[in-house]
Order: structure tokens, then sequence, then C-alpha cells
């Protein structure tokens, strides 16, 4: 019983981790990606783009964390999964693992994206 418990409480918890590292990263990356979408001429594109970013961090965080199965092949019900704490708490580590790495893909993905609209810009601005 301590390990379903255990199980329940940490995923919860992993989430709430997962969940906090997305919004960190955000607030770290708030103002520099605000102050460079601002140097965009449409108004419209730069306000969608300013408002999807915080959709952009987070939801990549809370998909790392969702990407991680508790089953495997050698674990396919329920008891198998909480008989053995050590495996809950390495499934655990993987899930905060996963949502890291997708964090970094969510920023490579942004920064490309600003990368492609500064560049876009500044072709029509030499035009």
């Amino acid at each position: 019983m301590i390990n379903e418990t255990y199980l329940s409480v940490s995923y919860f918890t992993v989430f709430l981790l997962c969940f906090g590292l997305g919004t960190l990263v955000f607030l770290l990356l708030r103002r520099p990606f605000k102050e460079t979408i601002d140097h965009l001429r449409q108004n419209k594109f730069s306000n969608i783009l300013k408002k999807m970013f915080f959709i952009g961090i987070v939801l990549p965080a809370l998909l790392g964390f969702l990407s991680v199965s508790f089953y495997s092949c050698s674990r396919q019900t329920f008891k198998d999964i909480t008989s053995d704490l050590s495996y809950l708490i390495s499934k655990n580590q993987e899930q905060l693992s996963a949502s890291m790495s997708y964090i970094v893909l969510g920023i490579f993905v942004w920064c490309l994206i600003v990368f492609c609209v500064l560049w876009i810009s500044s072709r029509e601005k030499t035009k």
C-alpha cells in the first residue's frame, strides 16, 4: 500500500514540478522574448507570438512529463509497477528528465520561429 501511495503522490508532485519548471523558464525568457518581438512592424502578429509563448514553453514541459510510461516489457500490471519503489523513483526521474529535454526542444523551436520572423521582417524593411 505504501508504494501505491508513493505513486499517487509522486506523480502529482512531479507533474507540479514539471509545470513549475516550464513556468520558470517562461518567466526567465519572457522579457527578452518580448523585447525582441517588439521590434516587429506587425503588431497583431507580435501580439499573437507573445500570447503563444507561455503555451509554447509550458506545453512541452507537460508533454515531456506525459511521454514517460510506467508500463514496460517486464511490468504489465499495476501490481508489478507498484511492487518496487526504486522503479517508481527511476520513472519519476525519467519524467523530470524528459520534461527538461522537451523544454530545451521547445526553446529551440521558439528560437527558430523568432529567427525566421526577424529575418522576414528585415527583408521587408530593406525592400
